[in-house]
């Protein structure tokens, strides 16, 4: 679905069920539903991603921040109406958890608006009051992760030791090839910082007892113009403020560096003023 064509009006989200999560604690599962049908992929305008995708916190997760404005002029106004439908998904969020606050682990009592607005992560992360920089939202990357049952081309089993974190996800470039990732820790290279991004990516519920609840983003297909900025090495004047030598027996260097001999009979300057084309001193 292309960003102009999201509508939030047409987001259902069906009633929390309470369920034991892996861990033994009380978890809920809630579906996200787009105009009666069970699977919502949006998709994003040209955003700029500042920090690329970068494994922030060491612990082999690769995430994305994408600034929500346009990167593509054309796209000014359709990027400024996609956010207004982002952020009132998030405000229905917030409404439907008060409104489910039972069956929603965080809450012990039913929330007053200004709870649950602390208990809900949404998909727009707002900048704080003041700032100058575009809201934000993040995405995170997928990735098959080794299970006994997993197998190889040839139908040999898979060690744990030998598994590579192979995505989930599929990465083109500006001008529709597919590069080919075979490990997530690929990604820093092949989205970088500064590189602009269209992303379609999957809306999911998530809850946790101790924090609260809210709504993440993850990776299906993304579209990467990598940045090529490389900071400047080196004396970038050398060149440009290399000044002709003079030769002291000889007369000037000239502009291409060879040598000028002097006219011993040149006429000296009588001091009067002519007309004379200095074109040849600029250059």
């Amino acid at each position: 679905m292309q960003h102009e064509d999201f509508d939030a009006n047409k987001l259902q989200v069906t009633k929390p069920k309470n369920k034991k999560g892996n861990d033994g604690k009380n978890r809920f599962s809630a579906f996200l539903n787009y105009n009666k049908q069970r699977y919502l992929y949006p998709a994003t305008p040209l955003l700029k991603a500042p920090f690329g995708a970068s494994d922030f916190n060491g612990d082999g997760k690769f995430k994305m921040q994408l600034s929500i404005e346009a990167a593509d002029s054309d796209e000014e106004k359709s990027c400024a109406a996609w956010l207004d439908q982002l952020r009132a998904v998030d405000e229905a969020m917030i409404e439907w958890g008060i409104a489910n606050w039972e069956e929603i682990p965080c809450f012990k009592k039913k929330p007053s608006r200004e709870m649950a607005e602390e208990k809900y992560s949404g998909i727009v992360k707002e900048p704080e009051e003041g700032s100058t920089y575009a809201p934000k939202l993040k995405c995170s990357f997928g990735m098959t992760r080794w299970h006994k049952n997993l197998k190889d081309e040839n139908d040999e089993p898979i060690a744990e030791e030998d598994f590579a974190s192979e995505p989930n996800f599929e990465v083109y470039s500006s001008t529709g090839e597919q590069i080919q990732i075979k490990d997530v820790s690929e990604l820093p290279t092949v989205i970088p910082k500064g590189s602009l991004v269209r992303l379609c990516f999957q809306l999911k519920i998530w809850s946790l007892p101790a924090t609260g609840y809210g709504l993440s983003l993850s990776a299906l297909t993304l579209q990467v113009t990598a940045s090529n900025f490389e900071k400047p090495k080196g004396n970038i004047w050398a060149e440009a403020s290399s000044a002709p030598a003079v030769d002291e027996d000889t007369g000037v260097v000239d502009s291409d560096g060879e040598e000028e001999p002097v006219d011993s009979d040149a006429e000296e300057d009588d001091g009067e003023d002519e007309d004379y084309d200095d074109d040849d001193d600029d250059e």
